[in-house]
């Protein structure tokens, strides 16, 4: 139920994404229904409203959602929620191993956002996923040994279930794109 982008924000409608949920959980069983949205801490009126259905109801599945750091960290009590809801894991997409390289990248989160962000994950026992992305042609030997240490830092918690290592990929049109040509 990734938001709608055009010239606002929107979200699809709860009653249609929970039907499309109940239909998946039936047919390939309870443990097999996962919902992504990215940015949903931006605004969280949505994924709050989906969790309050899911909890005012019988509806039983394992969801997950992706998040950005700095947005993740503003209200514990509401992951605490999403976690009584069902909510399995979060999808932390950190990028770079620093915070200069995330700024050179356009993705300016803090160190200390992200953890923040890891946790506050940590006190309400919800497991995380770690998203990076290598191939930048800023990287040197140094740079690579802070992501690696940051790497080590992040997955250290038995929350963390996985550390996703991507390629660059720059897609026209995309600001590292441009910086790139």
């Amino acid at each position: 139920f990734c938001p709608l982008r055009a010239t606002r924000e929107r979200h699809r409608a709860l009653d249609d994404v929970m039907q499309e949920c109940r239909v998946a959980t039936q047919r390939l069983g309870p443990g097999t229904t996962t919902t992504l949205t990215l940015e949903a801490f931006r605004d969280p009126t949505w994924v709050a409203g989906f969790a309050d259905l899911i909890l005012r109801g019988n509806d039983r599945f394992s969801w997950q959602l992706g998040a950005r750091c700095e947005f993740l960290s503003k209200d514990p009590a509401l992951l605490k929620k999403l976690k009584a809801a069902g909510l399995a894991e979060i999808y932390l997409g950190i990028e770079c191993g620093t915070e200069e390289m995330r700024a050179r990248v356009q993705k300016p989160m803090s160190d200390r956002e992200v953890g923040d962000a890891i946790e506050v994950l940590k006190k309400t026992g919800l497991t995380y996923t770690l998203s990076f992305i290598t191939g930048f042609p800023w990287e040197d030997e140094t740079y690579m040994q802070r992501m690696s240490d940051c790497l080590r830092r992040l997955s250290s918690s038995p929350l963390c279930l996985d550390v996703r290592l991507s390629r660059l990929i720059p897609y026209p049109g995309l600001p590292i794109e441009k910086m790139l040509v």
